[in-house]
């Protein structure tokens, strides 16, 4: 995986905070971090969405995102090329 930033290598990486430990990943170069909130926040655009508490509601939010996400690339990229 590389960074978003820098393009540097990330590492995954266990993060302890006041709520307990979650799982992420560090970049080596610049120090950025990623978690699944973080990318969730990135992905939707909005400050203040709702977070969910289980990882596997928090997992499929992130997933309809990245759906959302490719399919407007797609639609981009045909409208670039002329195609409706």
């Amino acid at each position: 995986m590389k960074c978003a930033k820098c393009h540097g290598k990330m590492h995954a990486e266990k993060f302890y905070g006041r709520n307990g430990t979650f799982h992420g990943w560090r970049c080596l170069l610049c120090g950025d971090i990623i978690d699944p909130v973080i990318l969730l926040h990135r992905l939707s655009g909005e400050s203040r969405i709702a977070i969910p508490e289980r990882n596997e509601d928090l997992m499929r939010l992130i997933q309809k995102y990245l759906r959302v996400k490719g399919s407007l690339k797609g639609r981009e990229s045909g409208m670039r090329m002329g195609i409706q």
